[in-house]
């Protein structure tokens, strides 16, 4: 209980790299690494009479100075009021298992690009629609701009800095589109952090929206406005909503009725929409 060694084996002892007598009656925190230690502490704290064992993993630090991830299952013995007595505790090395999954969530990460990229290489078209629209009201509203500046009236000055505010406004709305897009099909590293879920859908949707109008598909939203934040990547969490739109968008396209409603609902677990 006080973090010193009582005994170890040999096998402790060649895999640190240091005798035992360097071992026993020391304390083992100064091997784990130091940013590992508050994951050791909550799996000691974790232990009770009634739950006596814990596995949990954390890196070492041997002799020769090389880093090491290692797994462990502690069980602890108490005494008959509950005071723990002392822990057995048996290691085994997982480095390898570690790189392994470092390299199955790389290759996850890059399917998931690849499937993002796929997803927009059928939005081609649409893309070139959506940038489009918002273009297309620019150049309307600077050609106004431009006649009323040429006739030189007076209130034409003021109907023409309206028609340059809305041709800010469709440009901005351009390079958001933009944005979104090259956000959405990008690869990025897995990046976890509090999001609104309703913003995901809605950003979602409008990456969809050549998609469900081509499918002759309206969508209708109704979001729950009470939802807490949830903690995800922001990407992956549009590649679900993408997915679940194309795929109510191929399944619409069997239907022959027109102006098919796709109905897209958030709620909090527990309360039914």
């Amino acid at each position: 209980p006080d973090g010193r060694r009582r005994d170890v084996n040999e096998a402790y002892c060649r895999y640190l790299g240091r005798p035992r007598e360097q071992l026993v009656g020391r304390g083992f925190l100064p091997v784990i690494v130091e940013e590992d230690v508050p994951r050791f502490q909550r799996a000691i704290a974790s232990l009770t009479p009634d739950h006596p064992a814990v596995t949990y993993e954390h890196r070492v630090r041997r002799a020769d100075g090389s880093i090491r991830w290692t797994q462990w299952t502690d069980t602890a013995i108490y005494d008959s009021q509950g005071n723990p007595l002392e822990y057995l505790s048996v290691g085994r090395d997982v480095t390898e298992l570690k790189h392994a999954e470092d390299r199955l969530r790389e290759r996850e990460d890059h399917l998931a690009h690849v499937s993002r990229l796929a997803t927009m290489g059928e939005l081609v078209a649409g893309i070139a629609h959506e940038v489009h629209q918002p273009l297309h009201a620019a150049s309307t509203f600077a050609e106004a701009a431009r006649r009323h500046l040429e006739s030189g009236k007076p209130e034409s000055i003021a109907t023409a800095i309206e028609c340059t505010k809305e041709i800010a406004d469709a440009i901005s709305r351009t390079a958001e589109i933009i944005r979104r897009l090259r956000d959405f099909t990008k690869a990025h590293p897995v990046q976890m952090e509090k999001l609104s879920l309703n913003e995901v859908v809605g950003e979602a949707v409008e990456i969809m929206a050549f998609v469900m109008r081509r499918a002759n598909v309206l969508p209708r939203l109704d979001l729950a406005d009470d939802l807490p934040p949830v903690h995800g990547d922001r990407i992956q969490l549009q590649q679900v909503c993408v997915n679940l739109i194309q795929n109510a968008c191929d399944a619409s396209a069997e239907a022959p009725e027109p102006d098919q409603q796709l109905l897209i609902t958030t709620y909090l677990a527990g309360r039914n929409p």
